[in-house]
């Protein structure tokens, strides 16, 4: 079996607070998640407000984050009253680019506003990236399963492998021990009329 590498411990403080602040995040997106399986008016949902450009929805299936760029100038267009016009203004910027990964779409659009003086405007490109509920909580559950599953199964192993041979207490193999107690642990080890029984 291999050694065990030896963490220092402030570092291993670090992990366990960025681990149990992901375990949070699972919580609250499996909560978020969970909710759309209800009613519409049950659901859990949270919007942020634009946050430097930034805007982040949980919406029924997906994460949606939004950010804006704004470009050094806006350029000005019609008036918002002349539809024909807006329309022929907005398809002058081209449509959306889109991009499919492994984990989430990203859809990169021109950014429209309405000034003051009722004309809109094309003042930056916003992007969007959505990101299915699945793929968070798979990212947001490896630093948690990374810390405490290895401690967890070792426990669950040396507390309920009851292996004939074995400490019962922490598993040490007692093939060839002429003693009466574990000499890792000293529990007491069961005559071999008792540990056939």
């Amino acid at each position: 079996m291999g050694r065990r590498v030896k963490c220092p411990r402030m570092l291993r403080r670090v992990l366990t607070l960025l681990a149990g602040l992901s375990l949070l995040g699972v919580l609250v997106v499996s909560a978020i998640w969970a909710s759309h399986l209800l009613p519409p008016k049950l659901w859990l949902t949270l919007s942020t407000h634009p946050v430097k450009n930034v805007l982040l929805e949980f919406d029924r299936d997906v994460i949606v984050l939004v950010r804006v760029r704004p470009s050094g100038h806006a350029v000005v267009g019609p008036a918002v009253s002349d539809t024909e016009g807006v329309n022929d203004f907005i398809y002058q910027f081209g449509g959306l680019r889109e991009q499919q990964a492994a984990f989430y779409d990203t859809i990169v659009e021109p950014a429209f506003r309405k000034n003051s003086d009722q004309r809109i405007e094309m003042y930056g490109t916003r992007t969007i990236y959505i990101v299915p509920y699945w793929a968070l909580l798979v990212i947001l559950g490896l630093l948690p399963g990374w810390r405490w599953l290895p401690p967890v199964a070792r426990w669950f192993e040396k507390r309920f492998a009851d292996s004939p041979g074995h400490c019962r207490n922490c598993g040490y193999n007692l093939g060839g021990n002429t003693g009466s107690v574990c000499p890792i642990c000293g529990t007491p080890v069961p005559k071999r009329s008792e540990a056939a029984a």
